[in-house]
């Protein structure tokens, strides 16, 4: 039975590693062998099937990695797809998603080999930090890992990035909680920390140009929602703490806010009072559904109708999300 294979899961670092390997096996790199990038948001299941039945002149075998595989949805298209695989003997087709899971079934008319590349837990980002530091002869203090974790929230892709452009200056040093602060604002490519940054500053023409830059890097909206819900909670229970204690070096002392980010988080409480936070985050959890439920065709314009919703907060708008929530911060 012919074998395809199904690579799923957003954890990027991990999966493009797991690619390389396989691509390796199959002896992709050497002559005689073509490689394929297709992107089912360019190309349609036609379109794609008609790439399979078509044969090279030059090359013995053909692989073909297929990007946004979780758009192959209906079945149909799947059926003329498994028949294309079918009739191509020398054609091999790596299905790509960032989704954990994916409706692609062939039926068993063709074996599929899964693996699922989840997002590793914190504490496993921490090791991977560490250990590669370590692996660089670099030192670096464990706050100053917690804060690059947190500025970046990423998964082991952006963070070997990261990691790697730290040995360009930092060879006989030992990284601090500053030394991560001024580096990562210094190179960094647009983030969910950064897009929070600009969030609380109110700053529409910013939080438009972050958001957009983001999802053009290839982030999932959906990982852009989760992070902003997360961080909004913590400025939700700072601002809450505030009201309780009345001293705000306090209340960001009790959250653990770090030194650095303490100026930010400021400026949130600063600007954003806790009904609004709370509407933020009912905001947010709406186009959590909407992100799950719309093609990612539109998930730019969600993005910056996103971004709207939230920095105009106009007083018909607090009515309407005024009522109780049915999520609990």
């Amino acid at each position: 039975m012919q074998v395809v294979y199904l690579l799923l899961g957003n954890e990027q670092g991990l999966k493009e590693a797991y690619l390389k390997e396989l691509l390796i096996k199959m002896n992709a790199f050497k002559s005689k062998v073509s490689v394929t990038k297709i992107f089912l948001s360019e190309l349609s299941a036609v379109g794609f099937a008609e790439k399979l039945f078509s044969n090279s002149f030059f090359e013995k075998k053909e692989i073909f990695i297929v990007y946004e595989s979780e758009l192959l949805k209906a079945g149909k298209d799947l059926e003329l797809v498994c028949n294309a695989i079918l009739k191509s003997n020398n054609k091999t087709v790596i299905f790509v998603s960032n989704s954990n899971t994916c409706s692609i079934d062939f039926k068993n008319k063709l074996k599929i080999l899964k693996k699922v590349f989840y997002e590793i837990s914190d504490d496993d980002k921490f090791t991977f930090v560490r250990r590669n530091f370590f692996n660089l002869n670099i030192k670096i203090t464990d706050s100053a890992i917690s804060l690059m974790l947190l500025m970046l929230n990423s998964d082991t892709k952006i963070l070997k990035f990261y990691i790697d452009s730290f040995a360009l200056f930092a060879k006989n040093n030992t990284i601090d909680e500053e030394d991560i602060t001024s580096w990562i604002s210094f190179i960094r490519f647009e983030n969910t920390f950064s897009l929070f940054n600009s969030i609380l500053k109110k700053d529409m023409t910013h939080s438009l140009i972050k958001i957009k830059s983001i999802l053009d890097q290839g982030e999932d909206l959906l990982n852009v929602l989760m992070s902003l819900i997360w961080q909004f909670k913590r400025l939700l229970k700072v601002q809450i703490d505030y009201s309780a204690c009345g001293s705000l070096q306090s209340a960001l002392n009790k959250n653990k806010i770090f030194f650095s980010l303490n100026k930010i988080y400021r400026v949130g409480v600063k600007n954003y009072s806790i009904s609004e936070i709370k509407i933020v985050l009912k905001i947010l959890y709406k186009f959590d559904l909407y992100s799950r439920i719309y093609s990612k065709n539109i998930h730019q314009n969600l993005s910056y109708f996103l971004i709207f919703s939230i920095l105009k907060l106009n007083d018909n708008f607090l009515m309407q999300y005024s009522a109780e929530s049915k999520f609990s911060f």
